[in-house]
């Protein structure tokens, strides 16, 4: 366990080396915190130092970086997708179409209500303009800081180690084999979800660690936000500690320490080692760092919730982005759209769409399924058609989103549904009777 004593140590002397993950986090902060961060690094420069490897993967993962901040907190707000307003006008239609069947509405109360209908509907076309138009404004000032990047610019001032050569990787990843197999950290949980040297890109940072503090015999800070277990002791609900084996082999090759902290983490640590801003210029504005990256923390732990989803990766037509859709968020307000007979009965075709637009570039896309249900109850097979974008994965089970019944069309409204001897439905067969009886 880190004591008092040795950790006080390390922040007097250890060098401080960031993860990838730690530096891509930057672009997920807003303008003025990710200016404070930047002066935070830049005043701890002399002993700051980025893996060779690291440097290669923050290159690398740039602009996706920039990307998914856009696509994380710029998607369009759930009440901009919401269907209510389309479900409101289905209503007034039905209405209007069934004059003489339930729901039964007075004229005058049926165009007061249509006005009302048509006022919000315009109201929130107005919102939402607001809201898409101040979004598309947000994304092309992330876009337009590519080309000026300060982060990019810190980072490449930063004192940063050298690769290690394509046939010392190759020596890496063949302990990296044994270690796996083994689940000995760091890096094995990334061997079934990565590709090539991505597998063992956890395990060549830390052996350019491990040589980095052997050389200039320092103890490290380590700071990365990959809290999986192939780097931390897991507790009940968050991460208790680093691993004890990469602690061990660590003293082992350097006979020094390491600890390794979040960036949230890292923030708290300066906040408590430097207790006011005549030790650190920035002291001051540290507590407000402490609540942003609290609230990012809560924001990534609800997009992480959804990415546990049932999702699809779509792809959009227009600009080419790539990003997630939780299946969970559809709809699935199925229709029925043809009927034909067969040997063992009718063959039921169902459709339904479902739009929203791409978070970069607003370009509108829809998704269209269709199944079929043959013989009355089976789930025969399905469709899926697209507009303006693609699916990458478009092995969906709807199966698990559309119930077939044995039902016919109500007389009275349309619904499919298992009819009584009326042909009503449930719904309008209790209506009908609850005015029958008030007659009585």
């Amino acid at each position: 366990m880190m004591t008092e004593e040795r950790e006080k140590a390390l922040w007097e002397d250890a060098l401080i080396v960031f993860d990838t993950n730690a530096i891509c986090s930057l672009y997920n902060m807003t303008e003025e915190t990710q200016n404070k961060m930047l002066g935070i690094i830049d005043f701890l420069k002399d002993r700051v130092w980025i893996p060779g490897h690291v440097l290669y993967e923050y290159k690398k993962n740039r602009m996706n970086a920039i990307r998914q901040s856009m696509s994380t907190w710029y998607a369009n707000p759930a009440f901009i997708n919401d269907k209510y307003l389309y479900h409101l006008k289905e209503f007034v239609r039905k209405i209007e179409e069934q004059a003489y069947y339930h729901p039964y509405f007075d004229n005058k109360e049926l165009e007061s209500f249509k006005n009302k209908v048509e006022e919000v509907s315009n109201l929130m076309n107005s919102i939402s303009e607001v809201v898409k138009e101040q979004f598309k404004k947000r994304k092309q000032e992330i876009l337009a800081s590519q080309e000026s990047d300060n982060i990019l610019i810190e980072v490449l001032a930063l004192h940063s180690g050298k690769e290690f050569s394509f046939q010392e990787k190759i020596e890496i990843m063949k302990e990296g084999e044994w270690r796996y197999s083994q689940e000995l950290p760091p890096g094995y949980m990334d061997y079934s979800s990565k590709h090539g040297i991505q597998k063992y890109g956890d395990l060549i940072i830390w052996k350019e660690i491990l040589n980095k503090a052997k050389d200039e015999k320092r103890s490290i800070i380590f700071i990365t936000n990959d809290i999986k277990e192939d780097w931390y002791e897991q507790g009940k609900r968050e991460p208790i500690s680093p691993r004890h084996e990469l602690i061990l082999e660590f003293f082992d090759t350097t006979q020094k320490d390491i600890w390794l902290y979040t960036v949230n983490q890292f923030i708290e640590q300066l906040k408590k080692r430097f207790k006011d801003n005549t030790t650190i210029p920035f002291y001051d504005d540290l507590e407000a760092v402490i609540e942003e990256l609290a609230l990012m923390k809560k924001r990534k732990e609800n997009v992480d919730k959804r990415k546990k989803a049932n999702y699809v990766r779509v792809v959009c037509d227009d600009c080419n982005h790539q990003f997630n859709l939780d299946i969970n968020d559809f709809y699935f307000d199925w229709e029925l759209a043809s009927v034909n007979e067969r040997n063992m009965g009718p063959e039921r075709e169902y459709e339904c769409t479902e739009g929203f637009e791409c978070p970069i570039c607003g370009n509108e896309c829809r998704v269209n399924f269709r199944v079929w249900e043959y013989p009355a109850g089976a789930y025969n097979y399905s469709e899926i058609d697209t507009d303006g974008c693609e699916l990458k994965e478009d092995e969906i089970d709807l199966s698990k989103h559309i119930s077939f019944e044995d039902g016919e069309s109500c007389v009275v409204c349309g619904t499919w549904a298992i009819l009584d001897e009326n042909d009503y439905c449930p719904e309008c067969a209790e209506r009908i009777n609850r005015m029958m009886e008030d007659d009585d």
